[in-house]
């Protein structure tokens, strides 16, 4: 298992009722959110299991934060008693100081919270977030003792993800129960042949993987976090109101829809539902079938006396998202749905001539998803193909293959059924040599991940996550680079 490559980390000292507990914060520049860990029963923030994880997090765009929930002094002594690991309610008191702590930085006051909870710290997180729900989006547990949260559990809000070995038997058992009490939106996951500590070859690959869509997608990472939100137009005031219907007959995969924020419900009626008089600002919907969610969209942003239909819904059985074909907007120009821009049919010009940004690249690059910086215009599924004039800003022959998300480029060419067939590609000047890559004004990025970390001790005490809509070319379904906020590995 080899670790990725650290990035650069900040120190920490983190007031926490009346004692100060040390903390390592990194994460990308403009990152969407910012994951707190909680270690699990004789571990430390030097986790070396968790600094893979915080690794891969910090990959998909987002900070996380290890810090230890324990003093010296108070390590040192439950190494004998061992009491204060189990403690989970100091624990949880002490992650929920560190978190308000956080919102009070202003450089993360804004910034969506997440937490990763391991063995014990997977109970600790639990109890912190009921106690926080307003601050906290997301949390997931690995391998950890959900069941210690105890009467917090049916209080818990924010969407839980809870991964346990599949050789771990005690503690599957543990936290089938608890997820039963969980209200929230949920999911457990168990990982094939893990033990308690995912020592396993892959098994920590597939957490890493796992959290990382969960927590990427609930915290809004990346796009969100790049400020890449629908403009849209000013109107007057009045609430939202949001149609929808799902595609086929009989397609309806839910029984009613839950608007989050408003707490305000519908039923689906002959395969449509309809929600009025929403509150402007962010709308999350829940699609429940059975007192089961089945689907979740999530619009982040929608000024007030807005109007929007989603036509034609499916739920993508992989992210739990629910995407429409299309959509019908009144009161915006467009509108951003589950990561992805949309907007009315029509608005893409039949000629098209477009600057934007890179969100995802299809493996044999030929096919990408492009957010154009003309806010009013949808994301664009463009084809690249054998007649594509791929060049350099200066005009030099250049290789689409080279593109990565997040990348500056212009299109040119023409609309057709749902896809932009580019006839021209303008990418950025980039020239591979010898696994480096040299990117405009000279700067050398090498390739190739860092090392992995030695043993951390972790004990065992404990034991007894459309996807963005895929981007494709027509009969070609492999998307692999991705900056989308639930990003396939």
């Amino acid at each position: 298992m080899d670790a990725p490559a650290p990035a650069a980390e900040e120190t920490l000292r983190i007031p926490a009722g009346g004692v100060t507990l040390d903390g390592d914060l990194a994460g990308p520049p403009g990152a969407a959110g910012v994951v707190l860990f909680a270690h699990g029963s004789g571990s430390s923030r030097h986790s070396s299991r968790n600094r893979y994880v915080a690794a891969e997090l910090r990959r998909a765009g987002l900070a996380t934060l290890l810090m230890d929930l324990l003093t010296p002094r108070e390590e040192a002594a439950d190494a004998y008693t061992g009491r204060l690991r189990f403690d989970i309610g100091l624990l949880a008191e002490r992650l929920a100081a560190a978190t308000d702590w956080l919102r009070g930085r202003a450089d993360l006051a804004t910034l969506p919270v997440g937490y990763f909870g391991a063995s014990t710290g997977g109970g600790a997180a639990l109890v912190a977030a009921a106690a926080r729900p307003d601050a906290v989006a997301a949390v997931v547990s690995r391998g950890g003792r959900p069941d210690l949260a105890g009467d917090a559990l049916p209080r818990v809000r924010a969407p839980t993800l809870l991964i346990v070995g599949g050789h771990d038997v005690p503690v599957i058992e543990l936290n089938r129960q608890a997820y039963a009490q969980l209200t929230c939106e949920k999911r457990m996951e168990i990982v094939p042949g893990a033990t308690h500590l995912f020592e396993e070859a892959g098994a920590l690959e597939a957490v890493a993987h796992l959290a990382t869509d969960w927590l990427a997608r609930h915290l809004r990472a990346p796009l969100l976090a790049l400020g890449l939100l629908a403009s849209v137009g000013a109107c007057g005031g009045g609430g939202i109101d949001i149609r929808g219907d799902f595609a086929g007959p009989g397609a309806a995969p839910a029984a009613s829809v839950w608007a989050v924020e408003a707490e305000q419900g519908a039923d689906v009626r002959e395969g449509a539902f309809e929600i009025e008089g929403l509150v402007a600002g962010p709308v999350t919907l829940r699609l429940m079938a059975g007192g089961d969610t089945v689907g979740r969209i999530e619009i982040p942003d929608l000024p007030a006396g807005a109007s929007v239909a989603l036509r034609g819904l499916r739920v993508d059985q992989t992210s739990g998202l629910a995407f429409p074909a299309s959509v019908e907007l009144e009161g915006a120009r467009a509108v951003l749905v589950n990561g992805i821009r949309m907007a009315p049919a029509g608005r893409v010009p039949s000629e098209v001539a477009v600057a934007g940004t890179v969100l995802a690249i299809s493996d044999d690059a030929d096919a990408l998803l492009l957010r154009p910086d003309d806010a009013g215009l949808p994301d664009l599924r463009v084809v690249v193909g054998l007649a594509t004039e791929t060049v350099t800003p200066d005009g030099d022959p250049a290789e689409p293959a080279a593109l990565a998300p997040g990348d500056s480029v212009r299109v040119e060419g023409r609309s057709d059924s749902g896809f932009v067939v580019a006839s021209r590609l303008v990418v950025p000047r980039r020239t591979t040599l010898e696994g480096q890559t040299l990117l405009e004004g000279g700067e050398v990025e090498p390739s190739g991940d860092g090392g992995g970390e030695a043993g951390d001790g972790e004990g065992d005490d404990g034991g007894t996550e459309a996807a963005a809509a895929p981007v494709v070319a027509p009969a070609r379904p492999a998307v692999v680079r991705s900056a989308a906020p639930a990003r396939e590995r």
